[in-house]
């Protein structure tokens, strides 16, 4: 039965047709330079506004804290439904580039998280403009979401409505900066532009593939690469990244492990 759980996922028929049709219909509007610039002007005015909600932070922790079911629900369901956006826009960016759309679906991710997915691997055929433009499009949606909420938030008066507005915003754009940060260990969105801005498709498994003889490696300096410097630059950017990220979520972490205080 965990096999089976675990090896659980479905796949969109026909997926490339339903993303031709959306983007035919109304899509491609996504990917105009006026959308661009009025999610950029949207992110501006968030952060703003983001700011000055910020003092009330304890506040809106209390409020989600006294209905922890109902509003972890609520911020789970609007991160679930990002994700299916984050993908969609993936396959209709790669659709603007004329060019396939091999699959979408949705899989558990190590049996446990819910997962969604778009193969585009078609726009490797395409530009290094390209590559970039779809890699880029998935996170923009968290960025315009999460400052919808941020704005909505701001204009809805306080309560636990607030609380969850403000939630929802901070949630999804901190799924979007860990999409869009490259240094992190893991092959998302941020890792991927660094990949093609570079020409090394392959800098994750290399890199980590250069662990075990990086010791030896840095006694002979001298003749350490170009190539094997980037590797290098890659783990120790990663690691201080992620040293940082466990930092910063200190209070997290001791609210799981209650002896530690």
């Amino acid at each position: 039965m965990a096999k089976c759980w675990r090896r659980l996922c479905f796949t969109v028929p026909d997926a490339d047709q339903h993303c031709a049709a959306i983007y035919r219909y109304g899509g491609f509007v996504l990917f105009h330079r006026i959308t661009l610039g009025l999610t950029i002007f949207l992110a501006i005015l968030a952060g703003i506004t983001a700011l000055r909600l910020s003092p009330q932070a304890k506040q809106f922790t209390q409020l989600l804290s006294a209905t922890p079911w109902r509003s972890g629900a609520i911020m789970l369901a609007a991160l679930l439904a990002a994700s299916m956006l984050h993908v969609l826009v993936h396959a209709l960016a790669c659709k603007s580039y004329k060019r396939r759309v091999r699959e979408i679906g949705f899989f558990l991710l190590q049996g446990v998280l819910p997962t969604f997915y778009a193969d585009v691997t078609d726009i490797f055929m395409s530009t290094r403009r390209a590559r970039v433009v779809v890699d880029l499009a998935g996170p923009m949606v968290e960025v315009a979401l999460g400052s919808v909420a941020f704005l909505a938030a701001y204009q809805f008066g306080s309560g636990a409505g607030q609380a969850v507005l403000f939630g929802i915003g901070v949630l999804l754009w901190e799924s979007a900066l860990i999409n869009l940060y490259p240094f992190n260990f893991l092959e998302m969105d941020g890792y991927n532009i660094v990949a093609d801005l570079l020409a090394m498709p392959t800098l994750r498994p290399q890199a980590l593939a250069l662990i075990p003889n990086l010791p030896r490696r840095l006694l002979r300096i001298r003749d350490i690469q170009r190539a094997e410097w980037i590797h290098i630059g890659y783990l120790f950017l990663c690691s201080v990244s992620v040293l940082v990220y466990v930092i910063a979520h200190l209070d997290a972490v001791r609210a799981l492990f209650p002896r530690w205080n």
